[in-house]
């Protein structure tokens, strides 16, 4: 019983937020490498990209 608390608490959400913030920001960072590299061949289409991106962005924010 006691173990079964031990899991649902704080530590064990702090540890798989940290797991999920891992996984993201490894994404991330080979999405941003991946686009360096693009942007050498098409720079207008990871313009255009990261426009999208942070309009998106932008309104998923103003709508929390």
């Amino acid at each position: 019983m006691l173990k079964e608390k031990d899991q649902s608490g704080p530590v064990e959400k702090r540890r798989l937020f940290m797991i999920e913030l891992q996984r993201s920001s490894s994404f991330k960072k080979r999405l941003a490498g991946s686009l360096r590299q693009y942007s050498k061949t098409n720079p207008q289409w990871v313009e255009e990209l990261m426009k999208r991106i942070s309009v998106e962005s932008f309104s998923t924010t103003r709508r929390q």
